[in-house]
């Protein structure tokens, strides 16, 4: 019996051990499109983190990404009338980058070049909470 407790023991210090480790190899992309009277009008800009499946984000808002440390890769997969565009953000553990897109006429996007800046704006924007996966509104 006692050698029975002994690997449970063993099991569930290794999963706890683990499961630390992957919350301390993990950061943040936060996505934003700050309030614009040029992207007013257009409902969704659709992204994909990784070559993943579609975001949005929408004129006034953010959306928050958890990703494991390192390169990371924001684009437009599968969005009408736009290339790829993809974009390599390097995350640290623990960091948090924010990637906007830029209020021009394009609707371009990159990391942000001020990143305390970037906060500041984020804090006053809505937060996305609710992706649907539909085709109205690119």
């Amino acid at each position: 019996m006692k050698t029975k407790s002994f690997f449970l023991t063993i099991a569930a210090v290794l999963a706890f051990v683990s499961t630390g480790e992957t919350r301390n190899n993990t950061g943040t992309i936060i996505v934003y499109s700050p309030c614009s009277l040029i992207g007013s009008g257009i409902q969704n800009w659709r992204f994909n983190l990784n070559h993943g499946s579609d975001l949005i984000v929408r004129n006034g808002t953010y959306y928050r990404l958890t990703v494991l440390a390192g390169n990371n890769i924001i684009s437009h997969d599968n969005v009408t009338l736009r290339e790829e565009d993809p974009h390599t953000v390097h995350v640290y553990p623990g960091q948090t980058v924010y990637f906007q897109y830029n209020d021009n006429i394009f609707l371009t996007f990159q990391v942000a070049n001020d990143q305390e800046e970037a906060a500041r704006t984020v804090s006053r924007l809505s937060p996305m909470e609710e992706q649907f996966d539909d085709d109205s509104g690119d």
